[in-house]
């Protein structure tokens, strides 16, 4: 009995190894505007789902205003097909896996009010949840290889509230705070020769991630400049494993043995981005640069220790992956157009009509000499374009004059396609990383 529960707790140590290499959430563009813009109009752009990226701007909404977009994103990527052989006796095998590329559908909700008028202070709030899993949360093994800004299978709620205040006419300043959860896990487990019980809990307890920005209006508002810093992101998994195991015959000791896992399974880096935007009716140029610290992140992440059983190390897995700071360019440009439109019952309303549309481009975070291909990046390009429709209104239907404006934009990110290899002295990995992400959006929003 004492050598199947060594054996039983040798396993239950395993199964948190396993967890070692974790999966990171696609990256995402807020607002039909924005992704229209291929992601340019990230700092300066001034509406429902900006309070997300740079919370000055959110001062400039001088009234009440919400809107919601839906997002499909449809994949088409390189199988990764990775393998990892080694050439040692005993683990003289050879394991292959492959990425999964699911379509992620996501609803965007976000809302602007303006608290007080003489200051311009305004509140956001910005949500982004998944349509098909409230939350979802996938850890590979040792033997698996992830695409590092994109899995399907890794999607959490995010939720941005900020607080945006105008100094003047031409600065704002904004923080927020970024909402997380952590997961805390307690497993009880007893046993004896006739009988046995177990029991789980589980805690959700939030975590806070601030945020911050700038924002600069030239007097007639033709040219802005702003900057945005984001806090490193995460979510930690702790499980604790309290188990005991007895035996009826007196002659053999009891077994106690309490495990502890720390394990990371969301994170998002630190970044600083830089935006401008500058408008020469009709048309209106957007420049935009981002930094992202992934040097920062360190895999695996997890922390074990054990106690009271003598086969079974407390030592924390070799860390091989190690990343680079990426950088991102992006440049969008958007033509206004006026529209006159009228139905037979309405008076002629003047519309506003924007065609847009945006390149962008960012460096991969993997290195140029990486020591594991768990965790895979390449270069990425996105192309994209939209149209948008304001200041429609609809008198008939709603006592109070609101004015509605809708939102459509498609966009393909272009992953660089690459087959990369790893020999060390007693292994070799191989990869294939590449394809295509096409994503549209749908948006709708009112000012009231």
């Amino acid at each position: 009995m004492i050598f199947m529960c060594k054996l039983l707790c040798l396993g239950i140590g395993i199964c948190f190894i396993l967890l070692a290499n974790i999966v990171i959430a696609s990256a995402a563009i807020l607002g039909a505007k924005n992704l229209a813009l291929a992601g340019a109009a990230t700092v300066t752009g001034a509406d429902y789902f900006s309070g997300a990226s740079n919370p000055a701007s959110s001062a400039f909404v001088e009234s009440i205003s919400w809107g919601i977009a839906a997002s499909i994103s449809e994949p088409k990527l390189l199988s990764l097909d990775y393998e990892r052989s080694s050439t040692t006796p005993e683990w003289a095998i050879k394991e292959k896996k492959s990425s999964s590329s699911e379509r992620i559908n996501k609803l965007n909700v976000g809302m602007v009010i303006p608290v007080l008028s003489g200051p311009n202070l305004s509140f956001s709030i910005v949500g982004s949840v998944p349509v098909k899993d409230v939350a979802a949360i996938y850890t590979m093994n040792s033997r698996e290889a992830s695409y590092l800004t994109y899995n399907s299978k890794n999607q959490v709620p995010e939720v941005y509230t900020s607080l945006g205040i105008k100094l003047g006419n031409r600065f704002s300043l904004g923080a927020g705070l970024f909402y997380s959860s952590r997961i805390d896990g307690n497993v009880l487990i007893r046993a004896l020769d006739t009988d046995a019980g177990s029991r789980m809990e589980i805690a959700l307890k939030p975590i806070l991630t601030p945020y911050f920005g700038i924002l600069y209006a030239s007097k007639e508002g033709q040219f802005l400049l702003g900057a945005a810093y984001k806090g490193q992101q995460h979510c930690k998994l702790k499980i604790d494993v309290d188990a005991n195991f007895e035996s009826t015959d007196e002659s053999i000791q009891p077994i106690p043995i309490m495990i502890t896992a720390n394990l990371l399974s969301f994170y998002k880096p630190e970044s600083f981005a830089l935006g401008s935007a500058y408008k020469v009716w009709p048309l209106t140029l957007y420049l935009g640069v981002e930094k992202k610290r992934w040097s920062k992140y360190k895999a695996p992440v997890l922390a074990l220790s054990v106690t009271n059983l003598d086969d079974f190390s407390d030592n924390h897995m070799d860390n091989r992956i190690r990343l680079k700071d990426t950088s991102s360019y992006h440049f969008g440009i958007e033509m206004e157009r006026p529209l006159l439109f009228s139905l037979a019952s309405s008076p002629e309303q003047k519309l506003s009509l924007w065609a847009r549309a945006g390149v962008g481009h960012e460096t991969s975070a993997l290195r140029a000499g990486p020591r594991s291909l768990s965790v895979l990046d390449t270069a990425k390009t996105i192309i994209s374009f939209g149209l948008g429709v304001g200041n429609i209104s609809l008198k008939r239907l709603f006592v109070h004059s609101r004015k509605f404006q809708v939102g459509l934009a498609a966009a393909v990110t272009l992953l660089d396609k690459k087959a990369l290899l790893l020999r060390e002295d007693f292994f070799t990995e191989r990869a294939r990383v590449g394809g295509e992400i096409y994503t549209l959006m749908g948006e709708i929003g009112v000012e009231y």
